[in-house]
């Protein structure tokens, strides 16, 4: 029952006492009360997720994934193939022409017609798209044998891409024109990285930017640590807990605001390793807390939170876990693995080897 307590502009002041008497009678305050009048948001649980496993429609694996939003998506994988969905269901997938010995690991999409793909390997490639991919051109280009890009992330039309380090320091491009053009960092500017640190293509989600601050993730050295800037001049360096050596680090984070944050890994070498391979932060980044109980079963190449649903999703090759508590406790939903995930308001994408594919919703 909800009452409409909006006085007219004629009701007389002793019936808005008669009002509060009877509510208080009814043993109810004016704020409680108003608050019942609201919708209510159902809290997250494991059992509201389901996963609809899909035809495999092509044989690329696929580690770039974007949800623009529950009826637009973008997939990129191997072989230079990149994938759209238009309706929330169907996938269409092309070979964009001179570029099918690259490895595109990651994604980003503005809309239907707007993209840019992201390799990773041989060439540090961008191309973009404004015809929802019949063309593309090319935005960034460094062959440096020693160039290998990890992911970027953008929040409306300023992103950032990142890549491993050269002579030391993290390679960082910015654009500010939803990617058609791109300027190189200053390499002073950048954090000095550990012997064998760097970052992680296994989804192309170790960078993330929310409210126009950059966390950068990293691996491999004798700390994995996290990176955060306001504006990709200056930075402050955060070390966590979790397993990094060779093949082992965080290979994905996922802000939910500027605070709360998950990050995953572990060692890809080992899949069903589980120890150090999550850490929260409630802090924006500046401490991370290790999760070591009740954690994600095993190594984790994606982790992604839906905002209106309000829980987080990580996948790996070991399988899918959920948190509905900003990471401090897993449940896992399946062993079935996957490469990438991506989630919306009501539905997400999960892709991994050789075209598998499988639709979330809740």
């Amino acid at each position: 029952m909800c009452i409409n307590l909006n006085p007219q502009p004629i009701m007389e002041k002793t019936h808005s006492k008669n009002l509060m008497s009877l509510l208080y009678i009814l043993g109810l305050s004016i704020p409680l009360f108003l608050t019942s009048c609201g919708p209510s948001v159902p809290e997250a649980s494991p059992d509201m997720v389901q996963i609809k496993v899909m035809e495999r429609l092509w044989t690329a694996h696929v580690r770039g994934l974007f949800l623009v939003d529950d009826q637009i998506a973008w997939a990129s994988g191997s072989r230079g193939h990149f994938m759209r969905c238009i309706d929330g269901t169907s996938w269409t997938f092309d070979t964009i022409p001179g570029y099918s010995h690259l490895d595109f690991r990651d994604i980003h999409a503005f809309d239907a017609e707007n993209a840019l793909v992201m390799a990773s390997g041989i060439e540090g490639i961008i191309l973009r798209t404004s015809d929802g991919g019949a063309t593309w051109s090319e935005v960034y280009a460094n062959r440096n044998d020693d160039v290998f890009l990890d992911g970027m992330d953008f929040q409306g039309d300023h992103g950032y891409c990142y890549g491993d380090p050269i002579n030391g320091k993290p390679l960082l491009i910015e654009s500010n024109d939803a990617g058609h053009t791109w300027v190189e960092k200053s390499p002073d500017a950048l954090p000095t990285m550990l012997d064998n640190e760097a970052g992680f293509a296994a989804s192309g989600t170790g960078l993330q930017l929310i409210q126009n601050q950059i966390f950068i993730a990293t691996g491999g050295g004798e700390t994995a640590r996290v990176f955060r800037s306001t504006d990709g001049n200056s930075f402050q360096i955060a070390e966590t807990n979790m397993l990094s050596e060779e093949g082992c680090g965080i290979f994905s984070i996922s802000f939910k605001d500027t605070k709360t944050g998950v990050a995953v890994g572990g060692c890809y070498i080992d899949s069903s390793r589980a120890e150090g391979n999550c850490a929260i932060t409630s802090d924006g980044g500046k401490s991370w807390k290790e999760i070591n109980q009740k954690n994600p079963n095993g190594y984790r190449s994606c982790v992604a939170h839906s905002a209106k649903a309000d829980f987080f999703l990580a996948c790996g090759r070991t399988g899918i876990d959920f948190s509905a508590d900003n990471g401090n406790t897993w449940t896992q939903l399946s062993d079935d693995g996957y490469f990438t995930c991506t989630l919306g308001e009501k539905t997400g994408w999960m892709m991994g080897r050789n075209g598998k594919l499988a639709k979330l919703t809740w």
